[in-house]
């Protein structure tokens, strides 16, 4: 989730440093969002995995400013079913 806020940031740092990148996203619905995301913190629960926990308030700020990006602002885009 922090990623998502960081693409401008770091598309201009990938640029500035002549670095290859792509960006990929991956559409899916809210249901499958929110599934993963609680599979995710139950693995964070369990200490299956060093990843921060995501509570019900940052996944809902995080929802509520993401923009899907723009077909030119990807390289690669995939939508779930």
């Amino acid at each position: 989730l922090v990623e998502i806020l960081l693409f401008h940031l770091k598309q201009d740092f990938y640029r500035l440093h002549k670095i290859d990148y792509e960006i990929h996203y991956i559409e899916i619905s809210d249901e499958i969002w929110n599934a993963r995301l609680k599979k995710r913190n139950s693995a964070i629960l369990a200490e299956e995995t060093s990843a921060y926990y995501v509570d019900d308030g940052l996944a809902q700020k995080c929802a509520s400013i993401f923009e899907v990006p723009n077909d030119d602002e990807i390289d690669v885009k995939f939508q779930e079913k």
